[in-house]
């Protein structure tokens, strides 16, 4: 559909490129825009011949008492898929003016696609973040779901895999656009079958439809690629496999609180359950709990914990990422044992301190 808004805009740019005035008719032969204000909501008789004949109409001087609201120019069909959405006039002598007969039309019917297409991504864009919005709800409605992919033509099934991204700018700010963004990221996962949307510029969350880890791992890679061409740091968090839409909101919760809790560039929430779950006990509790533990660990001390346990409490590996000799590793482990009463190299113990530092 021809609007005024997409017709001021062809009127602007036309003008600026060729200095004529330009005139926007409707297919009632209705000004929609024209350089000369006053025009705008008048009716050109001439232009409702052409949407009617669907051929371009020249009005020379001789021929303005002919028609009603006219003034001399040419004037041609625009046509948008073969059919006609109104009529572009070029105001001035017709000798003088119809060498640019082509260029305008042309101009005016990309511009008008153009404007077509950004309007179309902005409306798919809007509802599809209402689809998420509903799913993000406490109270979930399928109907208005399923009604609004169906007006998407699009389909949500289970299973679905929750995928939640952290996007951030580090160094400087980029310009972000976010209907050119859902139009990218739309052809890049069209042979998937998701739904999508920004929360805020800085996060972003996906419903993948697949059982597959090879086609999660797919949209994963295509995702981190296209966002790194956007902003400087990209994290993103995968969930459980989910059969029902009523756990898609905790899930995202969990997902966003995981991206919080971990520096990884890629965490899958498998690997930070514990720390979730302890996430929701009381916070002095346990706050009183990570104090009475590693109150009189020094951070270095710290650091050799975090190094050992990430080398699965081997000695020799830690040691040697420490770069500190094996005595000196085996030093400040029972000088741990001693502060905490709780001895690293055994499994048990072990797991009260890293449980501790995880609270």
């Amino acid at each position: 559909m021809l609007t005024k808004e997409i017709a001021d805009i062809v009127v602007k740019e036309t003008m600026k490129r060729l200095g004529h005035n330009i005139n926007i008719f409707d297919h009632n032969g209705i000004v929609l825009s024209s350089g000369e204000k006053m025009r705008i909501d008048t009716f050109h008789e001439g232009a409702l011949q052409v949407v009617t004949s669907g051929e371009p109409l020249i009005i020379s001087s001789d021929d303005v008492q002919k028609f009603r609201g006219v003034k001399p120019g040419i004037n041609f069909p625009i046509f948008n898929q073969d059919e006609i959405i109104g009529v572009v006039g070029i105001s001035g002598i017709p000798e003088k003016i119809q060498d640019f007969g082509s260029l305008v039309v042309l101009m005016t019917e990309l511009l008008i696609k153009q404007q077509l297409l950004s309007n179309e991504v902005e409306w798919k864009s809007r509802t599809i973040e209402t689809v998420m919005e509903e799913l993000m709800s406490e109270n979930l409605n399928h109907r208005k779901i399923n009604q609004k992919l169906l007006v998407l033509n699009s389909k949500l099934s289970a299973p679905y895999v929750p995928i939640a991204l952290s996007l951030k700018h580090v160094e400087r700010e980029k310009p972000v656009i976010l209907s050119l963004m859902y139009k990218e990221i739309g052809s890049i996962l069209e042979p998937y079958s998701c739904i999508y949307a920004f929360i805020d510029s800085e996060t972003f969350l996906l419903l993948v439809h697949s059982k597959s880890v090879h086609v999660v791992n797919q949209v994963q890679n295509l995702l981190e690629r296209y966002m790194l061409t956007k902003y400087d740091q990209v994290r993103m968090a995968s969930g459980h496999l989910l059969d029902k839409l009523e756990q898609v909101r905790d899930s995202f919760y969990q997902l966003r609180l995981a991206l919080q809790l971990s520096n990884d560039q890629r965490i899958h929430i498998k690997d930070l359950e514990i720390q979730l779950l302890l996430n929701d006990i009381n916070e002095v509790k346990r706050l009183q709990v990570k104090k009475r533990i590693q109150k009189q660990l020094t951070s270095e001390l710290k650091e050799t914990l975090e190094v050992f346990f990430s080398h699965d409490l081997n000695v020799k590996a830690a040691a040697e990422a420490l770069y500190i000799h094996r005595n000196t590793l085996l030093y400040r482990l029972n000088k741990i044992q001693e502060l905490t009463g709780y001895n690293p190299r055994k499994f048990y113990d072990s797991l009260y301190l890293k449980i501790s530092d995880w609270l």
